[in-house]
């Protein structure tokens, strides 16, 4: 019996999902939430906890954790880090528990907290993802982020080549077809395709070319980020 893979172009459908609980759900954000968390755990880090409000995420700073987030691509003032992943080095974030908020990223990371696993999502561990969903038995949920409920070009492409990528008996949706047809079209050169979105302009209008340069690689990381009793840890 195939398995099917539906695909949320836009966290404002994902109340459409049913059976939840028996679903895998993949968080896609590739510029920046989840490329960031699997850099963050690539490195080192024990856990990270994923907040949806500035508020609460400042009164755990204070109880003394590392704290990163930013609101419309912009670090938040008092924060040990922004969104960059290029910031949490190994040197600062082996063995820490840290705690990220972001605009779009962690906000699906808490919608999506009832599926049956939670997994996080990016190029960089594209093969790492897909292996994984090939072993398991269960229908999955690919869902991106976007840009504040709005559809992106670069998490649609991360959830075509994740269509793509996965070996088996899989049945996909429309949306899941349109993306993979997106990706084809731009898996020879993601960089400069990704040149061609909305917040790709965004990040660049701030300095931020580097970070999308690194998030568009592919198998640099062989982490498996998962969420485990709240918090996002290396399978």
């Amino acid at each position: 019996m195939s398995r099917t893979v539906e695909t949320i172009i836009s966290p404002s459908l994902f109340s459409q999902i049913e059976y939840l609980d028996q679903k895998i759900v993949v968080v896609i954000d590739v510029l920046r939430a989840t490329s960031t968390l699997c850099t963050i755990l690539a490195n080192g880090a024990s856990s990270v906890m994923t907040v949806g409000d500035i508020e609460h995420a400042k009164a755990l700073k204070d109880e003394g954790y590392l704290v990163g987030g930013e609101r419309g691509g912009m670090t938040v003032d008092g924060f040990n880090f922004g969104n960059s992943p290029l910031e949490y080095t190994e040197k600062l974030v082996a063995d820490k528990d840290l705690v990220l908020t972001t605009t779009n990223g962690t906000k699906c990371i808490d919608m999506a907290k009832g599926a049956k696993e939670l997994l996080i999502g990016s190029f960089l561990n594209l093969s790492s993802i897909c292996d994984h969903i090939d072993d398991m038995e269960s229908n999955v949920v690919l869902l991106c982020a976007g840009w504040k409920d709005r559809v992106n070009l670069e998490d649609s492409l991360l959830a075509g080549a994740i269509c793509h990528e996965l070996n088996g008996d899989y049945e996909f949706d429309d949306a899941s077809l349109l993306c993979q047809s997106s990706y084809f079209i731009a898996e020879d050169d993601l960089f400069r395709h990704m040149q061609q979105s909305s917040h790709f302009q965004r990040l660049s209008g701030h300095g931020l070319d580097k970070d999308i340069e690194y998030c568009c690689q592919i198998d640099v990381l062989s982490v498996l980020p998962v969420l485990k009793n709240s918090r996002i840890v290396n399978y």
